[in-house]
């Protein structure tokens, strides 16, 4: 324990990720490793007293039991303890930088009984930067926290968690913001900010879980993974979406980075013939020290709003790129394969297998007998129904997305979940049952002569895929 004279009490923890959970490194975990390992391994905590004695802080040496008056004008105990300016009105989504750095994306306060030390407002957000590790530790001191609801503001204990992965570049923060002491007011803002800086306050709305009493049985969201400009695949993305509206997907959670204007343009006509779908933004903010590109690196941060935002919103949400499609084999709804495997073992996550179409490969008009020369034409420009020729069912379990519900994650990775907690039954289902078409180019053995000819999708789901599209006015 140390003591550093920064005049607030606070403490910091800087926590690593015990098995990496890297996903697509050289030294892939094993599933047993990934099952039973925590996420976290090791902290240190740090706290500073105040300079002068104060009437809201009382630090007993003894004990290091610290006694907080429960509230406080809002005007008042900002200009005398932090000497900082306050902005109004921060969008939703808007990011905010907290430091040259590193900025915040979204807040939740999480009070679910099952969570070790909650409630507490969980906070995520991205370092701007690729830091070493001299660099990063600066970013653990001076931090501290502010809640605040119906006009008054409550102190906190603000900890950063060091989430490193070799899969995201130490990119990803997460933040949590603890009250001093027990209340039971649910915080409507947060601000996080380090006690020497001059930067203004900035209040981040903080967006808590609905009540029990939402029904959110039998209902599934898609989160769908950023659309990075240019995006412009519109034939891709329309596909997706009716896919995913014919096997039941409820909403669709769409993040923007820029997407072309045919592609809004799509979106808005499918929204339009009533399909539930948000776009939120996701414009990261650009500082003149960025030295990356807006790319999946950036994923897990918005893994965590999405899945957050939906909690007790919806049963289940799953996470898919826009060329991924989980095909379903047995059942003609997703809703009716999950409430058959649940039922089976009271399984609350699934993960499904990857095989790759190759986008090298040609496509086919003719794998559908007796086709009008427009549907004809039409299917050969689509190429979820025109390529058929994959990779082999392979069993390496990195490879792969899931169904999970959410209010029994912590933490949620691309290809799995990276912290869940007690009780969640985890089942890999079977080729089977479901299989997920990735269409791709890249990774893409597509001259190998173990491929396979899988017409299924093309010929259980054409004609409502195409009446669909012709609907929306993707095709004529």
């Amino acid at each position: 324990m140390f003591l550093f004279s920064t005049g607030i009490l606070l403490t910091v923890f800087k926590m690593k990720n015990e098995t990496s959970l890297s996903e697509e490194n050289e030294n892939k975990p094993t599933q047993k490793e990934y099952t039973n390992k925590g996420l976290i391994n090791s902290s240190r905590s740090f706290i500073t007293r105040p300079q002068t004695s104060s009437n809201y802080y009382t630090v007993a040496k003894e004990t290091k039991h610290v006694s907080v008056e429960p509230r406080f004008s809002e005007k008042h105990f900002i200009n005398s303890q932090f000497k900082h300016q306050e902005l109004k009105n921060p969008a939703s989504t808007d990011w905010i930088q907290v430091r040259k750095g590193l900025c915040l994306y979204s807040a939740f306060w999480d009070d679910r009984k099952n969570v070790k030390n909650s409630p507490f407002i969980r906070i995520f957000g991205i370092f701007l930067q690729f830091l070493t590790i001299k660099e990063k530790e600066e970013y653990f001191y001076g931090l501290t926290c502010l809640l605040r609801s119906d006009g008054s503001v409550f102190p906190g204990v603000a900890t950063m968690y060091n989430m490193d992965d070799p899969y995201d570049k130490n990119l990803y923060v997460v933040i949590t913001c603890s009250p001093y002491n027990e209340t039971s007011t649910v915080p409507k803002n947060v601000s996080i900010f380090y006690h020497n800086s001059s930067h203004a306050l900035n209040w981040m709305p903080v967006t808590s879980f609905p009540g029990k009493s939402l029904r959110s049985k039998g209902r599934i969201a898609a989160c769908v993974k950023p659309l990075y400009g240019p995006f412009t695949d519109k034939d891709l993305l329309a596909q997706f979406l009716a896919y995913y509206t014919i096997i039941g997907i409820d909403h669709f959670y769409i993040y923007n980075n820029l997407s072309s204007t045919e592609v809004s343009e799509v979106i808005s006509n499918v929204k339009d013939k009533g399909v539930s779908i948000t776009i939120i933004p996701w414009i990261i903010p650009y500082q003149p020290q960025i030295t990356i590109q807006p790319t999946r690196f950036l994923e897990r941060t918005m893994l965590q709003d999405c899945y957050y935002r939906r909690m007790f919103h919806y049963e289940y949400v799953m996470n898919v790129d826009v060329d991924e499609f989980i095909v379903l084999k047995q059942h003609s709804s997703i809703q009716l394969m999950l409430k058959t495997l649940s039922s089976s073992g009271r399984f609350g996550y699934f993960t499904f297998s990857e095989v790759r179409f190759c986008l090298q490969l040609p496509s086919y008009s003719n794998i559908i007998p007796n086709l009008t020369r427009s549907d004809q034409t039409a299917v050969s420009k689509l190429v979820s129904l025109a390529k058929v020729i994959r990779t082999p069912y392979n069993k390496a379990w990195w490879w792969r997305k899931y169904i999970v519900k959410p209010e029994m994650v912590e933490y949620f990775g691309v290809h799995f979940v990276t912290k869940r907690l007690p009780g969640l039954k985890l089942l890999d289902v079977s080729p089977e049952i479901a299989l997920m078409h990735h269409y791709r180019s890249k990774l893409c053995d597509y001259k190998s002569e173990k491929n396979v000819y899988d017409p299924f999708l093309p010929k259980t789901y054409w004609k409502k895929m195409l009446r669909y599209l012709r609907d929306w006015g993707v095709l004529q």
